[in-house]
C-alpha cells in the first residue's frame, strides 16, 4: 500500500466517527447546554475556565413570546451576519405567510477589523439607502454573534468570531452604538429588539409552524438556539423570573446556545484542526464552529491539499497559485468537486477554478484522493452537527422516547441549504443517535431569511 493509500485511511479513520463515539459527544453536549443554563456569571477568582465557560453559553434572549401565525402588518428588520448585512421590510400576512422586500450588502473585509464606529457608519448609510420612511421606524436587529442581554434591546456584545475583530464593539451595548450612528445620519430609527440570528430564526418558522422549538444555522459561523421553561434557566435571577412569570404567556423564553465555544474537551481534533487554530485570528476560541462551519472546512481542506502535496506527491507534488491564500477555496467549489462522478469533469473543474496544470492531473487517482479528503470531512461535519442537535432534543424531551408530537427544527445558513452531502448526513447521523422511531415527529425544515423575517416579528411583538 503507498504512503498516500495510508495517510488516506488513517485520516478516514479519525474523521469518521462511530456510533458510540457520536453518543459520547452528544452526552458531553448535553452536560454543558445543562451546566449552561444553571452558571451565573462571578466574580470570584477562584472559578476555572470551564466554569468561565459556561457563563458564556446558553444565553437568555428575552424573548418569551411566540407569534401564532396570524400576526398581520409590516415590520422592519436589519441583519447583521458574517458576510452580509441585510434591510429588510416584512409583511406579515397572516395564516404564517410572509412576504419580504430585502436588500443585501457584502461586508467587506476591511470593515471587520476596523474600529465600530467606521463599521456602524457603513451600516447606517446602507439602511439609509434601503429604507425611506416618514414618521419614527420601529425595527428588530439580528446580530450574528454573542450578545450578553439584560433586557429584549439591550445586547452587550462578546467576542466575535468569524474573521471579525472590532474595536471599540466588545463590552459594549450593540443597540446604543446603533442608535448613535443612526442619530448622526437623523435616521427616525428605534430599535425595538435585538436579537441573535439563531433567535430571529425560531421565531420566524414558528409564525408558519408552532411546533417550531430548535433553530439551527449552518453558514459562514454556526449557532442554535431552542425554547426552553423559564424555572429551568436558574442563572436568571428570581426577579427576573418573577416577571417573565407574570405574564401568561411568558413561562418559556428562547435560548441562544453559542455552541460554536464547547468542545475544547470533547471534540475530536486531528493535526489539522489544530494547525488551523493556531493560525486563526483567535486560537482556542470556538473549536466546535471550527471544526464544521463552512468558514473553516474550506480552509481545513486546503491545508490538507497542501499537506498531502508536500508529503505525499499528490497532483505531482507541485503546488499551486490558488491554494497559497488562506481561506481562499470555497465551499460550493468543494461541493461541486465531491459529488461530480466524471473524474474528468473533475480534472476541468480543478484546471479552470484553481488554475492546476493538466500535467498535475494526469492521475485520476490524484483526483479521488481529493474527493475521499472533502467527503471525509463533510461527513464529519454532518456528525458533530447530529450531535449537538440531538443533545438539545435531550435537553427538550429529557428521553427521545419521550417524543412522540411534532418537534420542528428550522436551519437557515448557505453550508446547509446548498451542499447536499452536509445536509444529507446531518439528516442520516442525527436519526441514528435519535432512533428511527423518531423519524415520524422529528423534521428538519429549510428557514431561508429567517433572521431577518423573525427579527421583524420580534419587533411587532414587543411594540408597545
Amino acid at each position: 500500500m503507498s504512503n498516500l493509500k495510508i495517510a488516506l485511511a488513517e485520516l478516514e479513520n479519525q474523521l469518521i466517527l462511530s456510533q458510540s463515539k457520536l453518543e459520547s459527544i452528544t452526552d458531553s453536549f448535553f452536560s454543558c447546554f445543562l451546566k449552561g443554563l444553571t452558571t451565573k456569571a462571578t466574580q470570584n477568582e477562584e472559578s476555572n475556565e470551564h466554569e468561565e465557560l459556561m457563563t458564556q453559553v446558553m444565553l437568555p434572549s428575552f424573548v418569551s413570546r411566540l407569534p401564532t401565525g396570524n400576526e398581520t402588518g409590516t415590520s422592519y428588520a436589519m441583519d447583521i451576519g458574517g458576510t452580509n448585512l441585510r434591510v429588510a421590510a416584512v409583511t406579515f400576512l397572516g395564516e404564517g405567510r410572509t412576504e419580504i422586500r430585502q436588500k443585501h450588502f457584502i461586508i467587506a473585509e476591511e470593515l471587520k477589523t476596523s474600529g465600530v464606529e467606521q463599521l456602524f457608519q457603513w451600516v447606517a448609510e446602507k439602511v439609509e439607502e434601503s429604507i425611506v420612511e416618514d414618521g419614527i421606524l420601529k425595527m428588530g436587529v439580528t446580530f450574528s454573534f454573542p450578545i450578553e442581554q439584560q433586557t429584549i434591546k439591550k445586547g452587550v456584545a462578546m467576542k466575535m468570531g468569524k474573521g471579525f475583530n472590532v474595536p471599540g464593539l466588545s463590552g459594549y451595548d450593540v443597540t446604543e452604538l446603533l442608535n448613535s450612528s443612526f442619530k448622526k445620519k437623523n435616521l427616525n430609527i428605534e430599535i425595538v429588539a435585538i436579537v441573535n440570528d439563531t433567535v430571529g430564526t425560531l421565531v420566524a418558522q414558528a409564525y408558519k409552524d408552532p411546533n417550531t422549538k430548535i433553530s439551527l444555522i449552518f453558514g459562514t459561523g454556526t449557532n442554535a438556539a431552542c425554547v426552553v421553561p423559564v424555572d429551568a434557566i436558574t442563572k436568571l435571577d428570581s426577579t427576573t423570573k418573577r416577571d417573565k412569570k407574570g405574564d401568561d404567556d411568558d413561562t418559556v423564553m428562547l435560548i441562544n446556545t453559542e455552541w460554536s465555544l464547547l468542545g475544547h474537551d470533547f471534540l475530536p481534533f486531528t493535526q489539522y484542526d489544530y494547525t488551523l487554530d493556531a493560525q486563526s485570528d483567535k486560537p482556542n476560541f470556538q473549536p466546535y464552529e471550527k471544526m464544521m462551519s463552512a468558514h473553516y472546512f474550506k480552509e481545513l481542506i486546503r491545508l490538507v491539499l497542501l499537506d498531502y502535496i508536500r508529503k505525499f506527491g499528490l497532483f505531482g507534488g507541485k503546488e499551486v497559485e490558488s491554494l497559497s491564500h488562506p481561506y481562499s477555496l470555497k465551499p460550493e467549489l468543494l461541493s461541486r468537486i465531491q459529488s461530480e462522478k466524471d473524474t474528468n469533469k473533475v480534472a476541468t473543474i480543478l484546471h479552470d477554478e484553481l488554475k492546476f496544470s493538466q500535467q498535475q492531473l494526469e492521475n485520476p487517482d490524484d483526483i479521488i484522493a481529493l474527493q475521499k479528503i472533502i467527503h471525509y470531512f463533510a461527513t464529519r461535519g454532518s456528525q458533530l452537527s447530529a450531535s449537538g442537535i440531538a443533545a438539545l432534543l435531550k435537553l427538550l424531551y429529557g428521553d427521545y422516547s419521550n417524543i412522540k408530537s411534532n418537534v420542528t427544527l428550522a436551519v437557515d445558513g448557505s453550508f446547509y441549504l446548498k451542499y447536499r452531502e452536509f445536509s444529507d448526513g446531518i439528516d442520516n447521523y442525527l436519526f441514528s443517535i435519535l432512533g428511527n422511531n423518531t423519524r415520524n415527529y422529528v423534521k428538519l425544515v429549510s428557514a431561508e431569511n429567517g433572521g431577518s423575517i423573525g427579527a421583524a416579528m420580534v419587533a411587532m411583538l414587543y411594540s408597545k
